[in-house]
């Protein structure tokens, strides 16, 4: 992946532990620097929980997958501001993890995750070799029994 494309970029094993502090003014910083948009405070928002969330569950999957890399906020090839949320990458794999702040899953969501899909896999030279895989997590429920919609993970 084009680290330029993005706000961050590490072995899940450095961000693991990671201080929220730092690591949400670094996202702010590259945010600031590699994209014209404002930098909404809703953003902010999202990042602090989907930091949560990956700090709570990334332990036990870097545990069964040594090696993983994450990525945060990838600027889409061929798109003008679309950037998912967070990508999981292995050898074999890219994980392209959207996260909603809702507690039900919209046909919108869905499709924004095979969208951001099919277009790594379409037209990012780097991932036509792998499996790339949409996950949809929700955040603003307490708990969550696995699903899919439409193929995707939920």
């Amino acid at each position: 992946m084009d680290t330029a494309r993005c706000c961050y970029h590490n072995p899940v094993e450095a961000f693991i532990g990671m201080d929220k502090k730092i690591w949400i003014d670094g996202m702010k910083s590259a945010f600031q620097a590699s994209y014209t948009l404002p930098l909404e405070e809703s953003q902010v928002r999202a990042w602090r929980d989907c930091f949560d969330v990956l700090q709570a569950e990334l332990p036990a999957i870097e545990a069964k997958y040594p090696g993983l890399q994450i990525i945060f906020e990838y600027a889409l090839p061929y798109e003008s501001g679309r950037r998912s949320d967070v990508i999981l990458l292995s050898k074999e794999r890219v994980i392209v993890l959207e996260f909603k702040q809702y507690g039900t899953v919209e046909p919108v969501h869905v499709d924004q995750g095979k969208a951001y899909a099919r277009d790594l896999r379409e037209y990012h030279f780097e991932s036509r070799s792998r499996q790339v895989t949409p996950v949809l997590l929700l955040t603003g429920i307490d708990t969550q029994k696995p699903e899919q919609r439409d193929g995707i993970p939920i």
